[in-house]
């Protein structure tokens, strides 16, 4: 979202286009709406839909604000941050059944991207999103969403999985890329200290990309571009006034409190086993879909080894009386085999 800053002024969008026109018409792109789009201006994405159409009736979606399509092996979900989410909204409707449909086979990767971050360490946007949150959280939770995507927030951050503010690593991982770049600079300060489901967070402009190798792995890497400064320092010269340093590999933006800032790349690996477990659950109605196939032969085998420990831990370890008796039942067990065999 936030494509243009256009707020309403639609000859903004065509110098955006035009300005835009080498990088997507050799790229595809599908975007969904932020609040410049609908709530700046209050024209309700009126110039967005026309200029930038989303797939909303092929997905089943009563509204162009929120849409799914798959590729490749992956299905993406497109919601709309700006409108009501309650599980008595037309959005959360489609959501729920959307993610209900999923063929886990053919899409074992479910991403959902919006525009306004639910996890968040940066003051900027703090916390504009719980409604949201409490209402789909759990929804993405249940049927198993791999990684949110959002902006808003003009910085980056990625957590580790997490889901009610803990981490949870059933839960997506969610990651804010809003640092495409903005006249404003980079968004600033951070909320201290770094919450435990934050694993990167930095205050530069940059990039991601994500890379699905196949059912069970995906690669996501983040490259900074550039970072900001200001001549007077923050807060002293209006936000227009930011110059950005495109020396990437080295630059730290002014202000930036992170404990990341110096790095210039994020990468982390996604890992999942849900092709497989996923495919059995026709033939094991009684596992759970999140727990991997492989781990119930695992539970079976450990729990033989457990029965053995104790066992052995009760003849070796329970006393004399015990030893003993073991020990006079094995020669008990030979005299009578001795006296059968006559030897």
């Amino acid at each position: 979202g936030d494509l243009t800053y256009a707020d309403g002024w639609s000859p903004r969008w065509e110098t955006f286009g035009m300005m835009s026109e080498p990088l997507m018409s050799g790229v595809g792109t599908l975007s969904v709406v932020g609040n410049h789009e609908v709530s700046n201006g209050h024209y309700n994405g009126v110039d967005w839909m026309q200029r930038y159409p989303a797939p909303f009736r092929e997905s089943g979606s009563p509204s162009a604000m929120y849409y799914s399509y798959n590729t490749g092996l992956v299905h993406v979900l497109g919601l709309n941050s700006y409108a009501p989410m309650d599980e008595h909204s037309p959005q959360y409707s489609f959501a729920l059944q959307d993610l209900k449909n999923i063929d886990p086979v053919a899409s074992p990767w479910v991403i959902v991207i919006f525009h306004a971050p639910w996890y968040s360490s940066n003051q900027e946007h703090y916390e504009e999103t719980v409604v949201g949150q409490r209402a789909l959280e759990g929804l993405f939770y249940e049927y198993g969403v791999d990684l949110v995507l959002s902006g808003h927030v003009h910085s980056y951050e990625r957590t580790y999985p997490v889901y009610n503010s803990k981490v949870d690593w059933r839960g997506p991982i969610h990651i804010c890329i809003g640092d495409g770049g903005n006249y404003g600079g980079p968004a600033l300060p951070w909320r201290e200290p770094q919450p435990e489901w934050s694993a990167f967070r930095e205050a530069s402009f940059g990039s991601g990309q994500l890379t699905v190798h196949n059912q069970t792995h995906a690669h996501w890497e983040w490259q900074r571009a550039g970072c900001g400064s200001k001549p007077g320092g923050i807060g002293e010269t209006p936000e227009f006034l930011w110059t950005i340093n495109l020396e990437a590999a080295s630059c730290t933006t002014v202000g930036d409190n992170s404990a990341q800032r110096g790095t210039p790349v994020d990468r982390t690996w996604l890992v999942q086993d849900k092709y497989n477990f996923y495919s059995q659950q026709a033939e094991t109605a009684s596992m759970d879909p999140r727990f991997p196939a492989w781990g119930y032969p695992l539970c079976f085998v450990g729990f033989v080894a457990l029965q053995v420990l104790i066992l052995g831990a009760t003849r070796y370890f329970g006393g004399t009386d015990s030893k003993w008796t073991a020990r006079t039942v094995s020669a008990q067990a030979c005299a009578s085999e001795e006296e059968e065999t006559g030897e």
